[in-house]
């Protein structure tokens, strides 16, 4: 990612980082028996491809029904003797980039931390981050970022090919995964860099021994992905350049290279589908992932994939409403490419069974129009918390990157001024839900929408409003539930499979608009209007609950004894 062209600054200022939405946390107690495609869109403008036909005025357009006002009845069934998978806290990671002090991450003209930033990262507590890039990866030289300030070398800047002093270095990177506990995955540099280098760079971290600044030793690296994007040929820099044929080839020699010095790594390729189920193109490399699944014989362990900057209008900006349907259902573009992808690699013997991983996913409506800013919305953020309740129910995904940490024009958790973004929270509960084990669940509800192709994301003609998961762990049941509805509640009763629940804690994000922007009212923008504190009333295995529109609610249920627990 990283391919839009935008300062990022820093501020003194920390705002409550509780929530850019209302964040309401309640304990009810019950008594008495009864939860890239900017990269493709960067593919079609800068080469021109064929396919992305304008769609006619008459063709826009989301069910109506879908926007009515009301209240809507669902159901949900838990099953928690049903176990599907056991949950993976790995999906909920984060990237930052080496440019500008870290995006922010370090004060200016220093290796030190911004404390405000430092504090932001500690509340979002990432369980992975990914380094240097982004496109920024394709330019920067490990080297560079060694040592003293005074000794630290250059790397230029992707976009404004200025050269830019490099301060968040691997050592500052490792020490902020460090502090955080976070896992750590480096992209080492395939389009300006060398095998040999980054096999050093392999040897530096993992072998030598990278120290911190007080000269204690730093995590070790155990997931490395080689190289970023190569199947999109970026307009402004054309001299990176490369077909599928000469990837393979460079990767096979970095595969190589880096295994000969630790063969206990994890190595990744990056990938890219032909097209997007909505018949859009993806590369301008037809073949591309044909030819580098035929050609490297190289051992790798994973494939990275960016097929998530949903849904990315790109060719009218269409209503509201239907924008925000698209949105809501766009996961299901990603559920098609991940099976196309899935399909493709057990084709092939040496990558047959291998995990995915997302190491960049973002909301991304457009780019350079007044709807740039829509990403960092509550519709947005409902997209990840779809998204993520997707990748959660597959097995076949190692982990995944939310893009990105701070700052970074509209993509940050966190912006430039330190105030969370809506995604923030959605993050952090979905990091609350993902432990233990995956349980199944069974979803009806009496209102469902169409919506016609936006840009990347394909139509589709029946979708549920409501998302559901639930997890076993510690004894408890998670039970997150999201109404996608933009201006319709639901009256929800969930079958728990638990005998009279005594207690159940609730916690809701809620916005009063679905794209609230920052620009428009401030971070008052985000608050809905108030409301009483939610309620949730019981029979003998069931609770009952309100879900407002645009929301995302999660109930953590106390299992009764006897129950075994996880």
């Amino acid at each position: 990612m990283a391919r839009v062209r935008k300062p990022v600054g820093t501020s003194d200022g920390l705002a409550d980082l509780s929530g850019s939405w209302q964040l309401k946390r309640r304990t009810v107690v019950l008594g008495g028996g009864a939860s890239a495609a900017l990269c493709a869109a960067t593919a079609i403008r800068c080469a021109n491809l064929p396919g992305a036909r304008p769609l006619t005025p008459q063709e826009w357009g989301a069910d109506p029904h879908f926007g009515a006002p009301g209240v809507f009845k669902s159901t949900l069934r838990i099953h928690p003797d049903r176990p599907l998978l056991a949950a993976n806290p790995h999906l909920c990671g984060t990237n930052i980039q080496w440019v500008d002090g870290g995006d922010g991450l370090l004060n200016a003209e220093s290796l030190d931390f911004n404390p405000q930033a430092l504090r932001a990262v500690a509340q979002l507590a990432p369980s992975m981050i990914r380094y240097p890039g982004g496109a920024q990866a394709d330019v920067y030289h490990w080297r560079t970022g060694i040592g003293p300030i005074q000794a630290r070398g250059f790397s230029e800047h992707f976009h404004r090919r200025e050269k830019q002093q490099v301060r968040m270095g691997t050592a500052e990177f490792l020490s902020l995964c460090q502090s955080t506990g976070a896992e750590p995955v480096i992209t080492v540099n395939t389009a300006t860099g060398s095998a040999a280098e980054a096999a050093e760079w392999l040897e530096w971290v993992n072998v030598r021994g990278v120290k911190s600044s007080t000269g204690s030793r730093l995590p070790k690296v155990k997931f490395w992905e080689i190289g970023n994007e190569p199947y999109l040929h970026e307009a402004q820099r054309q001299e990176l350049w490369q077909s599928a044929e000469s990837f393979a080839g460079r990767a096979q020699n970095f595969l190589a290279s880096m295994r000969a010095v630790d063969p206990s790594v994890h190595l990744g390729l990056p990938l890219r589908s032909d097209r997007f189920s909505s018949g859009v193109p993806g590369t301008p490399l037809p073949g591309f992932n044909e030819t580098v699944l035929s050609q490297v014989s190289e051992r790798f362990d994973f494939v990275s994939v960016h097929n998530a900057y949903l849904p990315l209008a790109l060719d009218r900006i269409p209503d509201e409403q239907t924008l925000y349907a698209s949105m809501m259902s766009a996961t299901e573009t990603v559920r098609d490419d991940l099976n196309a992808t899935r399909a493709q690699l057990d084709r092939h013997s040496r990558s047959s069974g291998l995990p995915m991983a997302l190491t960049e996913y973002s909301p991304l409506v457009a780019i350079g129009t007044a709807w740039d800013e829509h990403l960092a919305t509550p519709a947005g953020a409902l997209y990840v918390a779809d998204l993520l309740c997707l990748l959660a129910t597959r097995q076949d995904i190692l982990m995944a990157q939310h893009w990105s940490l701070i700052g970074n024009w509209f993509f940050g958790a966190v912006d430039s001024a330190m105030r969370p973004r809506p995604v923030f929270d959605v993050l952090r509960v979905m990091k609350e839900l993902l432990k233990g084990q995956i349980v199944a669940v069974e979803c009806q509800t009496s209102r469902s929408f169409a919506v016609s192709r936006v840009g990347v994301a394909r139509g589709t003609s029946a979708v549920s409003p409501l998302t559901a998961l639930a997890s076993r762990a510690n004894g408890k049941l998670r039970i997150l539930v999201i109404n996608k509805a933009p201006h319709a509640e639901t009256e929800l009763v969930i079958e728990t499979g638990e005998s009279n629940p005594s207690r159940v804690d609730v916690r809701r994000l809620a916005a009063r608009a679905a794209f609230a922007t920052q620009s428009q009212q401030g971070l008052e923008a985000w608050l809905p209007q108030p409301e009483p504190a939610p309620e949730v009333t019981f029979g003998s295995t069931t609770l009952k609950v309100h879900l407002p529109p645009v929301s995302l609610t999660l109930l953590t249920v106390p299992e009764t004894t006897g129950r075994t627990t996880v």
